[in-house]
């Protein structure tokens, strides 16, 4: 499962594929209880956010496996039609 964020101060839209297919995708309140709530129960799940705000949502997601990536390279954040602010 890849989940990509774009993250935005207040509210962020998460995309989360599995084989190449949208499991899920949405608003959710960019809080630590916001992910959590966002992502249930999940064992684990791997991460893709943009590297221009890895450094404060680093200590946000502590605990989480954090790819940081170039938000144009990242195609699920580059084809998102839904984009925050």
């Amino acid at each position: 499962m890849d989940i990509a964020i774009d993250l935005g101060k207040r509210r962020s839209y998460v995309v989360m594929e599995d084989n190449n297919k949208t499991a899920k995708e949405g608003y959710m309140d960019t809080t630590k209880d916001g992910f959590s709530t966002f992502f249930g129960e999940m064992d684990n799940p791997k991460l893709i956010v943009e590297a221009s705000s890895s450094n404060w949502v680093a200590n946000m997601l502590e605990g989480y496996d954090i790819t940081v990536a170039h938000p144009a390279k990242v195609r699920l954040i580059a084809q998102s039609v839904k984009k925050t602010n």
